[in-house]
């Protein structure tokens, strides 16, 4: 899920009239039409109307247990990452697992990496034991990140690719302003913010050692730019991961190392499955509960595309940039 509260209403709907400030006069000229939009715009006459997927159609689930209402794209080009090595933290589950399942279709192997051991291993083995390996680790700790890195490179012979995704969500990331004990907020920033750094860190220094560009994804949330009740160290630290993309492209850049963001929004995992309920219980009064303009939850693979797209060659010039896949969760 994109973030302990990010939990939307479908069906909601929203009616706009009218400029911002009320006034009327002509309408602004409009912008040249391109040219596939003149070859495509239907004209009175034109015959029939091209129809878009029915989101009432063809509903599944996708592996990692998220709606999945994707249509392929007929002649589409997928992106490849044949020959990259990708470490994905909290790989074995949730929405790391669906980054996981998405970078090996497109030719990644992996290195899946989770506190504890047997998710990331089912993971792993069902991914393919020459396609993932999987590994037990601490992310918030210097020393277990750079190991984390160094297990890539002894075991596929390089890392090209750093996903950061372990992160402390769900019901454990709920704690009130007034509530919460510095046992609470250590676990949520070591996780959240310590250990976002640590491993882009140590994949950066021995990228830069290796003389080999690469690059680093975070996984935020839309709760980096929305806030939202009982969840203000969460906020925080995903509001951190999408300033730190920033500094981190920054210094990176001049060795070939992008950096960037993806927040997701309302995805459905085994995590965030109760979380409306769990936040009502701990005394949140409902107010962070949003509409998803697109009337339904995201899946763990569409986040891994997003992922997918801004680790490839198809994403060269991005850089310090956060991918929203939220539904339009944050359009309004």
């Amino acid at each position: 899920m994109g973030g302990p509260a990010a939990a939307s209403v479908a069906g909601g709907h929203l009616l706009r009239t009218g400029g911002s400030d009320g006034a009327s006069g002509p309408a602004p000229p409009c912008p040249p039409q391109a040219d596939w939009f003149r070859r495509t715009r239907r004209v009175p006459g034109d015959g029939p109307r091209l129809q878009g997927p029915r989101l009432d159609r063809g509903r599944g689930t996708s592996p990692s247990g998220g709606d999945d209402q994707r249509r392929p794209v007929e002649g589409g080009i997928a992106v490849s990452l044949e020959g990259k090595v990708a470490i994905v933290t909290g790989g074995g589950t949730g929405i790391g697992r669906g980054i996981a399942n998405v970078l090996a279709s497109r030719g990644a192997k992996l290195l899946l990496v989770q506190r504890r051991l047997e998710p990331a291993a089912l993971a792993a083995a069902e991914l393919g034991v020459s396609r993932a390996e999987a590994m037990s680790a601490d992310i918030s700790d210097p020393g277990a990140a750079a190991a984390i890195v160094e297990r890539a490179v002894e075991h596929f012979g390089r890392a090209d690719i750093l996903v950061n995704n372990a992160s402390l969500t769900g019901k454990p990331a709920v704690g009130g302003a007034l509530t919460s004990d510095p046992a609470h907020v250590d676990a949520v920033v070591d996780i959240n913010l310590k250990g976002t750094f640590y491993c882009s860190q140590a994949m950066a220094r021995r990228l830069v050692a290796d003389g080999r560009p690469g690059s680093i994804v975070h996984i935020s949330s839309v709760g980096g730019y929305a806030a939202q009740e009982q969840a203000a160290l969460y906020c925080a630290t995903k509001a951190a991961q999408i300033s730190l993309a920033r500094s981190l492209a920054l210094e990176l850049a001049p060795y070939g190392i992008r950096v960037n963001c993806v927040a997701p929004g309302d995805i459905r995992t085994g995590a965030s499955e109760n979380i409306v309920d769990e936040l009502k219980e701990s005394g949140s009064s409902g107010k962070y509960l949003r509409i998803t303009p697109l009337g339904r939850r995201g899946s763990p693979e569409e986040v891994g595309a997003a992922v997918a797209f801004l680790v490839s060659d198809e994403a060269s010039f991005i850089t310090g940039a956060t991918l929203l896949v939220d539904g339009g969760f944050l359009a309004y």
